[in-house]
């Protein structure tokens, strides 16, 4: 295990890469699947990555306090852009992907966005269409290249270019990336997460490094998890589910993070990761049981009653684990029958076989 959350008074998630990266420096740390493969970086290549994207930022005068927005979804990138942010001094924020432009203005201009991060063409142009209604904003960068080739507005950038001028900048300012990180402390601000604003325009939380601890402390004190475990990252990045558990259980327990190829490719992708770590919003959760039922309802009679007879033992399992209890002793036969005939198969199929913890 890394440097534990709560063990330093000024813990920040940039402390904490520098604190654990060397010591998982070459273990892979973050994969996403990319056209079919699996792109694997290790600790030591993301956080060399996250150091020359930081300096990049500071070239382009991004200073501590100042806020960056990402307009993307799940990607080792998004969470390179927000560490180097962060490493900065900075405070980041995340812009739903499904936004329209007037949904990204509102964001950028109420969070006072300076610097936007986005994805790729759709979330550019997205930009470019209000970018003169947004003073603020000084620069745009891109992760994904693909149709900005030929783009030529001068506010735009690649992330690769300004990691490129974060390594001269290192050169000419050598320390910089960890004298500015040592300044971090943990009441400092880390993140403005917002609503979905379904009952009204969306309002921001800020979320200091302090309730990031809060709430992953919370939550691996009754969920043991190490650098063994493996992350799904498929959730909004910018929430606090991703933020809390996500990104800060990698940073502080070596948990690997795997990203599936898109939105549409999650299911597949999750059963292929074999993950043992996932979280499911309560929507996806009943959706999922709901699609159970629907097929049990369409099968044979044979395995119809196979899976009645089966759930009642599951619920005593269940409850018994959730009240950390032990399951009694005539109950632990059937309970092992009934997982090798039905829930293990039934769960290798929705990708949730290697799952510790859901």
């Amino acid at each position: 295990m890394g440097v534990a959350v709560g063990t330093e008074t000024d813990f920040t998630t940039p402390k904490l890469l520098l604190a654990n990266h060397q010591k998982w420096a070459d273990k892979v740390w973050m994969r996403k699947k990319e056209l079919g493969f699996w792109r694997e970086y290790t600790w030591k290549e993301a956080c060399g990555n996250i150091k020359n994207f930081s300096q990049g930022l500071m070239s382009l005068g991004f200073q501590r306090g100042d806020v960056m927005a990402i307009l993307g979804d799940n990607d080792p990138h998004w969470f390179w852009a927000q560490l180097g942010a962060q490493a900065a001094g900075g405070v980041v924020t995340g812009v739903f992907s499904s936004s329209g432009a007037k949904e990204v203005k509102y964001f950028l201009e109420h969070s006072d966005a300076s610097i936007v991060v986005a994805q790729d063409q759709e979330q550019v142009d997205k930009i470019l269409e209000i970018k003169d209604e947004l003073p603020l904003v000084k620069k745009v960068i891109y992760w994904d290249p693909k149709g900005l080739r030929g783009y030529d507005d001068p506010i735009l950038a690649s992330f690769d270019s300004v990691a490129e001028i974060g390594v001269e900048y290192g050169k000419d300012h050598p320390g910089v990336f960890e004298e500015s990180i040592a300044k971090g402390r943990i009441s400092d601000l880390a993140l403005l997460m917002y609503t979905s604003g379904t009952t009204g325009l969306p309002k921001a939380a800020m979320v200091s490094y302090a309730s990031l601890v809060a709430s992953n402390t919370s939550f691996y004190a009754v969920n043991p998890i190490t650098e063994k475990d493996e992350w799904v990252s498929f959730i909004l990045p910018g929430w606090s589910a991703e933020q809390g558990l996500g990104l800060l259980g990698s940073l502080n327990r070596g948990v690997k993070m795997s990203f599936p190829e898109s939105q549409a490719t999650v299911q597949e992708n999750i059963r292929e990761i074999g993950a043992t770590v996932l979280m499911y919003p309560s929507r996806l959760w009943e959706m999922t049981a709901a699609s159970i039922q629907n097929k049990i309802a369409e099968t044979t009679f044979l395995k119809r009653q196979e899976f009645r007879l089966c759930l009642p033992i599951a619920y005593r399992a269940a409850d018994a684990k959730c009240s950390g209890k032990k399951l009694g002793w005539m109950w632990r036969i059937p309970y092992w029958i009934a997982r090798l005939l039905v829930f293990d198969p039934l769960r290798d199929k929705l990708g949730l076989l290697k799952i510790n913890v859901a």
